[in-house]
Order: structure tokens, then sequence, then C-alpha cells
């Protein structure tokens, strides 16, 4: 299978990946490092990540469908890090294979996932090595190749030989997306991907969505020293005026022209 050929497959939509594809990729490029074309070495790995990108978002919607939503979630995560990992080796062909329709459903639904609280790891790198020449590195010996960039075909990478945990901590915004933490009797509410997923017919269905915070109408309308509704006993500009306590989050999603609106009081 020609690099041409492989082209053309990935720029198709489909709704499964023939292997044989990666398999032609992995060969070409092996091929390419043994001639020492590193601009066809680098091009293969660029076409071997959109392959792999592909993939996992197909297997991410199908995650979806079948309302495993945290595994769902952690498919998403690996493909973010994918698409970072191509864009900062991108040429301007990356284009021509859903990449940026791919990226943009990405970020649809992290805004309708549930605010997940991660765990983040603290730790000591005593030492590491690069994946591309060997050679170890620190602040002070480095090494001729930057990683996240590829050489021959290869993503440089720092390999972690000697590490000293210090402690986990809890976050909400971490740099891994990965690690969610489940807490015991806290469920994580996912309505509202209840509620949009199955409106979808294909992995590439085209949809959107916004969010804005509006009043719950139960605080419509209601005077300043009006008992307040949340049922405090407090007076409205004592308690809940003004305050989050009587917004909600509203949802505007459209499916290929087809509007519909979500609201919900928090997202947890």
């Amino acid at each position: 299978m020609t690099t041409y050929d492989i082209k053309n497959y990935l720029q198709q939509f489909h709704t499964s990946l023939d292997k044989n594809v990666l398999s032609a990729l992995q060969e070409n490029k092996a091929v390419a490092v043994a001639a020492q074309n590193e601009s066809l070495a680098n091009e293969l790995w660029r076409l071997e990540e959109i392959f792999r990108i592909q993939q996992d978002y197909l297997l991410m919607f199908n995650r979806l469908k079948n309302r495993e939503y945290l595994d769902a979630w952690r498919v998403l995560s690996s493909i973010d890090v994918s698409l970072g990992n191509l864009k900062f080796n991108a040429d301007f062909e990356s284009q021509y294979y859903h990449i940026p329709f791919i990226s943009s459903i990405l970020r649809n639904y992290e805004m309708i996932y549930p605010d997940f609280i991660f765990t983040s790891r603290e730790m000591l790198v005593e030492k590491e090595s690069c994946s591309i020449c060997g050679r170890l590195v620190s602040l002070r010996n480095g090494c001729p190749h930057t990683p996240g960039k590829i050489y021959m075909g290869e993503l440089c990478t720092r390999r972690i030989e000697k590490a000293k945990f210090l402690a986990f901590a809890i976050v909400k915004n971490p740099l891994d997306k990965y690690a969610v933490l489940e807490i015991e009797n806290h469920p994580y509410d996912y309505s509202i991907l209840d509620d949009v997923v199955p409106k979808l017919n294909s992995p590439y269905t085209h949809w959107s969505v916004s969010k804005s915070e509006i009043k719950k109408p139960i605080f419509n309308n209601v005077p300043r020293n009006s008992k307040c509704p949340c049922g405090s006993g407090k007076k409205y500009k004592k308690c809940c005026l003004n305050t989050p306590n009587e917004l909600e989050t509203h949802y505007k999603i459209t499916i290929s022209g087809d509007r519909f609106k979500f609201c919900v009081n928090s997202k947890n």
C-alpha cells in the first residue's frame, strides 16, 4: 500500500479502520528510516498518528454510545495528547484528515461532561534520558533533541529512570486529565451526555454547544424583602440574591440543524 493510497484512505469517513493500513504505515516508515529519508519517515509518523487519532475517536464514540462514560473520557484524554503531539509536528496537510473536526468535537464533549475532580502526582525526577540519543539530561546538561518533536519518524520523549514520589494532589484543572478521582457514594452526573449522545447518529455528525448562567425560574420577579425561595426562611436580599445559588447552567445544543436546550442546576 503506497503513501498516496494511505492518504486517500485517511481522508475518507470510516466507522471502523482497517488495521492493514497501520501495518503498511509502519512498514513504509521502516523502509524510510533504513534509507535515512527523514522527511518521508516524519511524514509517515504524522499519518500514523492521524490513523491512531481517528481510531481512538471511533472507540470513544462507541463507548459513549454504550454509556461507558468514564472509559470514553480516558480515551478522549489520550486523543488530546496525540492531537498536541501532531500539532507540534504538523504540516499543512493535517487539516485534510478530519483533525480540525475531531478537535472541535472533543471540546464539545468536554463542555457537557461533569466537572471531574482529578489526582495529580508530585514527584522529584532524579534521573532522565532522551529517547532519541539515550543521553542523560538535566538543567545543566541537555541534548540536541527537543521533547515532543519527531526525529527520523520517532517522537522525542524524556524517559524517567529514577524518581522519588512525593505526594498526590487533588486538583480540578490537571495537566493529565486521565486520572479522574472516583468518590464512593458520590457518582458524577452524566445526565447531559445521556440526553445528547442518543441523538448523534454518527461519529461524524456535526453538533455544537454553548453554555451560559441564567437565573432559576423560582427566583424570577422575587421582591428583595420577600422570603427567599430556597426555603431558608431568610429575606431574599440576605440570602440568595446576586449569588451563584440563584443561577443554573443553561446549555444550547445544535445537532445538524436541530436545536434543543438543556438546563441543570450545576455540573457535579
